[in-house]
């Protein structure tokens, strides 16, 4: 697999033929690129018969788009020039960097909708893209939980657990005495 990054605003395409493990090396290249020009390239996977755990493995990665085959030029026209000239959400965590994987991509008139129990620390980037001017970020917004939001998230991803009916109590009773020489 190469992957040559040049220019102010890259497409960055894929396809299954190589392994998982090569695929999420060079997607994580992309994505911690030291140059926004590159990190914030739109990653698209071109492929045919995904699973749905496939799907959800490559998203997790940072890909901007999944183009399922067959499918019209029309439609992956449509898919290519979403990814130029409109605002763009792109999130940051400690294990994450890539799009927003909430809501409408379209939709980036309202704020994001905040997820019930979380509280990671993240930063918001929305950006522009095109081929002329390359990456512009628009805007940058970082969100720091305190200490006390964090632990009152804590405690209400607790006690979600808790009335989750499908958990279930494990008692660990070891089979071998650790103690005994």
């Amino acid at each position: 697999m190469l992957c040559r990054l040049r220019g102010l605003c890259n497409f960055v395409f894929f396809t299954p033929a190589s392994t998982d493990r090569e695929l999420e090396v060079a997607m994580r290249a992309v994505r911690g690129h030291k140059h926004d020009r590159h990190r914030f390239s739109p990653m698209i996977l071109m492929a045919r018969d995904l699973t749905r755990r496939k799907i959800k493995d490559y998203v997790s990665l940072g890909l901007d788009d999944i183009v399922q085959f067959p499918c019209s030029l029309k439609i992956l026209e449509e898919r290519l020039k979403r990814q130029l000239f409109s605002p763009q959400r792109y999130f940051e965590t400690a294990d994450y960097f890539g799009p927003d994987r909430r809501r409408d991509p379209d939709d980036l008139t309202s704020e994001p909708v905040e997820r019930k129990g979380g509280g990671a620390d993240y930063r918001r980037y929305t950006i522009l893209r095109n081929p002329y001017n390359g990456v512009q970020t628009i805007d940058i917004y970082d969100h720091v939980m305190d200490e006390k939001a964090a632990d009152a998230a804590m405690e209400e991803a607790g006690a979600q657990m808790e009335d989750d009916d499908s958990a279930m109590d494990i008692e660990l009773t070891p089979d071998i005495d650790l103690a005994a020489g």
